[in-house]
């Protein structure tokens, strides 16, 4: 019953609404089943972090055999990292496991309850950002007891510093389980990190052993969140199906690399900003406008879709309707773009409204990609200049 819009011939605008092209076949091979998931299942592995021991030279934070965290050893972590020094694998694969350990029993949307004297901070993609993500913590406040926080999917990938971006997000999982929350992303998943560098950085910092211990907790992350019975946040969007979230609590999302399938959709999928729906990139999700976030709003009686996925130039946009936001929270997203990264907070209330923060990038140290960004084809050399502007324009 929607109004289905898909991707035109080249010479036509991507904005008509003409269907006169449409890519009906598609959809009726996605629909059917046809174009089936082709989901990747993980063979057993495992690492005992007993037989792993720090030597006398390391001078790091180290764990109790409990895990147990205090703000003050995540502060410690925080400052180890920031002068890019290592926490030792030992304790990596300890809090993999701890986080593991506390994602698995989740159903694949989590229910948040904030109370009425708290607030809820929603992050969007971080990208690898290390120096922004302390930025969001030293400007919006760290995560405790009456702050929640949430962070909509995309820690790693394209920038340098994925590993210490998901080490800091599992220590505040493991010292807040119920007050910091983590939710799938399309990055979470091995396949792309192959290609965007966090398979290639976690190999380099530490070995392939926690590669795949990250790449296998990566799949216990939940898929969405709702907030107070009002908010639902995912990382990219809805379906080409008015599905309900009973739906999605039945999936299966222990897999790594979901495509033409709900799951695919949860994480992949954009907005555009006139009604309708369209094949999306890669054809295995889909473009949905704002009709399509109202319609499922109310078939699952929320009030707003919360959603990230996508670089915002402000690092936020309130789409047609304002019920339908994204939130992206890498500024200068890649040392290759000058946007603003932002946070939405909630303050718990009967007037329970989003507030957009806009964050300005912080300088960081300059270090190797991962990954081939475009200005890799000019030498680095306009990479060089970018991040050099950026590091000037920030003093």
């Amino acid at each position: 019953h929607y109004k289905v819009i898909y991707r035109k011939k080249p010479e036509m605008a991507e904005e008509d609404n003409d269907s006169s092209y449409d890519n009906a076949y598609a959809l009726s091979q996605v629909k059917s089943g046809k174009l089936a998931a082709r989901d990747r299942k993980f063979k057993p592995f495992s690492v005992d972090y007993t037989l792993i021991t720090a030597d006398g030279q390391y001078k790091g934070p180290k764990l109790d055999e409990s895990c147990s965290l205090t703000e003050e050893w995540i502060k410690k972590l925080s400052a180890y990292m920031k002068d890019q020094e290592r926490l030792h694998k030992r304790y990596v694969v300890q809090l993999i496991y701890k986080v593991d350990s506390l994602l698995k029993p989740l159903p694949n949307i989590i229910n948040v309850e904030v109370p009425s004297d708290g607030t809820l901070t929603i992050c969007g993609d971080i990208h690898g950002q290390y120096y922004d993500l302390l930025n969001i913590f030293e400007t919006n406040g760290n995560p405790s007891s009456s702050h929640y926080y949430i962070f909509n999917g995309d820690f790693v990938d394209r920038g340098s510093f994925s590993v210490e971006v998901i080490i800091l997000l599992m220590a505040w999982k493991c010292m807040f389980p119920d007050f910091v929350h983590l939710i799938r992303g399309n990055h979470e998943n091995k396949q792309v990190h192959k290609y965007h560098g966090f398979k290639r950085e976690t190999e380099f910092k530490y070995d392939k052993e926690v590669y795949k211990l990250f790449s296998r907790m990566f799949c216990s992350l939940p898929l969405a969140g709702i907030v107070n019975k009002k908010v639902f946040v995912v990382h990219g969007g809805l379906s080409h199906e008015n599905f309900l979230l009973s739906d999605v609590l039945k999936m299966d999302r222990f897999v790594d690399s979901p495509q033409y399938s709900l799951m695919a959709n949860l994480l992949w999928s954009d907005v555009i900003n006139y009604n309708g729906l369209k094949i999306g990139r890669g054809d295995s999700s889909v473009q949905f406008g704002p009709d399509i976030a109202d319609e499922f709003l109310k078939s699952n009686g929320l009030e707003y879709l919360i959603r990230s996925h996508e670089k915002k130039e402000k690092g936020y946009e309130f789409h047609p309707g304002g019920k339908l936001i994204t939130v992206f929270s890498a500024p200068n997203y890649c040392d290759e773009d000058v946007n603003k990264g932002a946070v939405l907070n909630f303050k718990s209330g009967p007037d329970f409204k989003p507030i957009p923060l806009e964050l300005s990038a912080v300088k960081h140290p300059f270090a190797q990609k991962y990954y081939a960004p475009a200005s890799f084809l000019f030498g680095g050399t306009m990479q060089l200049f970018l991040l050099y502007i950026n590091n000037i324009t920030m003093e």
